[in-house]
């Protein structure tokens, strides 16, 4: 049986991911990933929102627009997390990293 500290909940900390994932942050890679506007991957478009916004939203911008900027911490942690998936699966795609932790840090500085 593992110890209690092991699996019990922690706070979400981005510096920790950032140092986790061995992101290094670049300022001109993060202006880039701040003004990306691109197609939205599936793991954006796979994100649980409370049903009152799923109904309404139209296109997954309408839910980051509606819900997860107005929720800057769970919106970090959610793409930390698709940085981790990224990072640690058996092919990693490191610019997926990147592009998700950047956002990530760019929602961290507005806030």
């Amino acid at each position: 049986m593992l110890p209690p500290e092991w699996i019990a909940p922690q706070p979400f900390s981005l510096d920790f991911w950032c140092g986790a994932l061995s992101f290094a942050p670049d300022a001109k890679r993060q202006e880039m990933h701040r003004k990306w506007g691109g197609p939205y991957d599936s793991m954006l478009g796979n994100w649980i929102a409370p049903e009152p916004v799923v109904s309404i939203a139209k296109e997954a911008k309408d839910l980051l627009r509606g819900y997860y900027y107005k929720e800057p911490v769970r919106f970090q942690a959610r793409l930390t997390y698709c940085a981790a998936v990224a990072a640690l699966s058996k092919k990693p795609d490191f610019r997926a990293r990147d592009k998700y932790l950047d956002m990530a840090c760019a929602l961290d500085e507005k806030g």
